[in-house]
């Protein structure tokens, strides 16, 4: 039945009820009311995730829609209660009100072997620079809170609060493990969002004005493509139902570094082909240009889109692009950084396969917006990037596929295969390789879920570059050739919100190639595990843990490296 048979025939159903209803009301009051449950409601269902059709091209849609975190606006208050601007009711400030905060204790060691590392001493026999001793374990507290609101003080006011913290409680910096905590320019405490909202300027419900939203604050920004975007700054947008249009300016936010932050500014628009022709397509275009700050710094600028579009009942269509321009004025700095597309194709409610290719080219970025060249590893310490290599012209073709093939078993399949134009011009970070890979999840029982995974990967390393006489920064030949690994996981589900415990672990093989050793068979694993128990439907507490063993051909020096998180979480 078509949806506007479906609404003729409830709005039917409900003249014909009102009918009933009015025509019994005198024989009800001769006869007593029989409130009996007939029929009991349908059970809830004690299944898998499974991945039917339907399912999954709802949940990709969700998850791959750019974040609405700097580019939408958040749904008006729904409470059923008479608006007040500041909320009495419990009912009412559930609606109007989000907190969450996980607050706990963190513990981490790292166990010495004895042996000597490669740096050709035993970490326990020396100190570091500042005359420290090495500490083979360190606590600290640790945690984050949101809070959000939606209508206070206004209807159309909206904020959110998200923070982290961490306060070391023992332990030192001369240690196996490590933070970017230990920068001593960090913080403990760190803000990552803050921020308030209009959602519409008033007026005529639907109307320009209504259809305008504000936001100040410290905030995050989202591209059509994945740029993220942390800043302190404005956004403002008009949401229309054919389109939205939006803009942000600010600085970026630098949390770690005592760096020059710079200046960050961009637009966005969305089209909904649905709306505007009748067709199930959208189209999303995000512009950014970043001052990285400096009279000598350069100002990279961004174009980024992506589009999606159902061309049948069973099948989907994406593709996505970015177009960069690094700012240093060359004759090859601005161009296409990357362009891919993907089709997904159901086959009834049991089968989805995804096909994905993405065309990478060399004046992609390095890492991020911020670090869009390469540093060189014997500066990276003095600037702000990685130690990457110059990114490589080249392509990545993949296909994955989910079969449902009983109610309780799902069985899962995935191929990756880059392929690189000048392989003899690429480094340990662009090399070809190929990489396939087999999972299954399992439901036994109505409570007990099993997960099991296989990856295999193989490099294409080459040989000339470890050849004797190479140059020393030809790392063609450098890197891991062949990995095996294998991982597992089971999760006992004791009831919604009441407990539940999972224990898992994994295994990888490596072969690693280098100038100066070649390690085969270099095997490291772990084992983790994961327990929450909620003694009300607002709290839980949850301790995880995992333990795990580095390469001994690599790390010799360490035995086995322990962390432990005891946690409580609040939410409302």
């Amino acid at each position: 039945m078509s949806r506007l048979g479906k609404i003729r025939s409830a709005f039917a159903g409900a003249i014909a009820g009102a009918v009933v209803l009015g025509g019994a009301s005198a024989a009800l009051a001769e006869s007593p009311m029989d409130l009996r449950v007939k029929t009991l409601p349908q059970r809830e269902l004690s299944t898998l995730n499974m991945r039917s059709a339907a399912a999954q091209e709802a949940s990709v849609a969700k998850k791959e829609a750019p974040a609405r975190a700097a580019s939408s606006k958040s749904k008006a208050p729904t409470s059923r209660l008479e608006y007040k601007a500041i909320p009495t009711e419990y009912r009412d400030i559930k609606e109007r009100v989000v907190f969450k905060t996980n607050v706990g204790y963190g513990l981490d060691v790292s166990q010495l072997s004895g042996n000597v590392a490669q740096t050709g001493v035993a970490p326990g026999d020396v100190r570091d620079a500042q005359g420290n001793a090495y500490a083979d374990s360190r606590n600290y507290l640790l945690g984050d809170a949101i809070i959000g609101t939606r209508g206070i003080l206004m209807p159309s006011l909206n904020s959110y609060f998200l923070s982290r913290f961490q306060l070391d409680s023992g332990g030192g910096q001369f240690t196996a493990m490590n933070y970017v905590y230990d920068s001593g320019e960090s913080q403990p405490l760190l803000i990552r969002a803050g921020y308030a909202e209009l959602e519409g300027l008033g007026g005529e419900k639907g109307g320009v004005l209504d259809s305008i939203y504000l936001r100040a604050g410290r905030q995050y920004r989202y591209g059509a493509n994945r740029f993220v975007a942390n800043f302190d700054g404005i956004t403002a947008a008009y949401d229309h139902r054919m389109a939205e249009v939006s803009a942000f300016f600010g600085q970026r936010v630098s949390l770690f570094f005592n760096d020059d932050p710079g200046l960050l500014a961009g637009a966005g628009v969305k089209l909904r082909g649905e709306e505007i022709f009748g067709y199930p397509a959208d189209l999303n275009v995000d512009f950014m240009r970043y001052d990285g700050g400096g009279d000598d710094a350069a100002a990279p600028l961004f174009i980024e889109a992506n589009s999606r579009a159902r061309v049948a009942e069973n099948t989907r269509l994406y593709f996505r692009g970015r177009f960069i321009d690094n700012g240093s004025g060359a004759d090859n700095a601005s161009g296409l950084g990357r362009l891919g597309g993907q089709v997904r194709q159901s086959f009834g409610d049991d089968l989805i396969v995804i096909a994905d290719v993405q065309k990478n080219f060399a004046r992609e970025l390095a890492f991020d917006y911020v670090g869009s060249s390469p540093i060189d590893v014997v500066n990276v310490g003095e600037q702000l990037g990685l130690a990457i290599g110059t990114p490589q012209n080249s392509t990545l073709v993949g296909a994955r596929a989910n079969y449902q093939l009983t109610r309780n078993f799902e069985g899962y399949a995935f191929y990756r295969n880059r392929l690189v134009k000048n392989a003899e011009e690429s480094d340990a970070f662009s090399r070809p390789f190929q990489e396939f890979g087999l999972a299954g999840s399992a439901l036994i029982g109505s409570r007990l879920t099993t997960t099991g995974q296989y990856k295999f990967r193989v490099h294409d390393l080459d040989a000339a570059g470890n050849a004797e006489g190479s140059a020393f920064d030809d790392t063609t030949g450098t890197g891991t050739k062949q990995l095996h690994e294998l991982s597992g996981e089971a999760r006992y589900n004791f009831g919604k919100k009441k407990a539940s415990a999972a224990f898992g672990g994994y295994v990888r093989v490596l072969d690693i190639e280098s100038p100066y050793a070649v390690l085969d068979n270099d095997g490291r694993g772990g084992v983790r595990f994961d327990v929450g128990y909620w003694p009300t439907s607002l709290i839980r507490l949850r301790t995880t843990g995992e333990v795990a063993q580095p390469s001994q051909s690599i790390s010799a020096d360490i035995d086995a490296m322990v962390s432990l998180r005891v946690l409580m979480e609040a939410s409302f």
